[in-house]
């Protein structure tokens, strides 16, 4: 279940559900080290898809995009993207994989702060985990600092790699 606190500053997360395997530990490791965010699990039923999306990414205070071939070729994730841009959202990328962004996405995209996270997977993800933790703005968004020393040895990966039960 989508644990966002909508009355503090959050992170409108946007991805292609056909990435999960590799947005949902970044989303977790975001959420275990402070960050207040939002995704689309957990959508209420009967409630309309697009008008819960749009709300959320116009209260959001930063909006981050998973970047793929998926991301790419999703009408619904290039209407978000677009629908951020449009409200002026404070925006940060992470490219998945390596892509070709057609004219328009590149012309708009590119000036965008960017992370290529296959560059950093998998043997340097802290390194990656730093680059996303000191995007400009991000640090809004952040909640609470963890103190990590209270976490038994292994408890923080255990969050970090955990996936939302699917319903």
């Amino acid at each position: 279940m989508n644990q966002c606190n909508e009355n503090m500053p959050y992170i409108f997360i946007s991805y292609s559900h056909l990435d999960s395997d590799l947005v949902l530990p970044i989303v977790n490791r975001l959420r275990a080290e402070g960050y207040n965010l939002w995704y689309d699990i957990g959508i209420e039923a009967g409630s309309e898809w697009d008008e819960n999306i749009a709300r959320h990414i116009g209260k959001c205070s930063y909006f981050i995009a998973f970047v793929s071939k998926n991301y790419i070729n999703s009408k619904n994730c290039k209407d978000e993207l677009n629908y951020s841009r449009d409200l002026d959202k404070e925006q940060f990328l992470i490219y998945l994989e390596e892509v070709e962004l057609p004219g328009g996405m590149a012309m708009r995209m590119n000036r965008i702060q960017a992370i290529y996270w296959n560059k950093y997977m998998p043997n340097n993800m802290d390194d990656g985990y730093q680059k996303i933790f000191t995007a400009v703005g991000i640090e809004k968004t952040r909640v609470f600092i963890p103190n990590k020393t209270t976490y038994p040895q292994g408890t923080i990966n255990s969050v970090v790699n955990a996936v939302p039960e699917k319903k």
